[in-house]
């Protein structure tokens, strides 16, 4: 079940970045 492995990872990196993406673009608008 290596592949469950990597898709589970893969979700987690995806989610990460999806969250840093979102606080940076939260940290742009309150800088504007």
């Amino acid at each position: 079940m290596v592949w469950v492995d990597k898709v589970l990872q893969g979700r987690v990196v995806e989610g990460i970045f999806q969250t840093l993406e979102n606080i940076h673009s939260g940290l742009n608008a309150q800088a504007a």
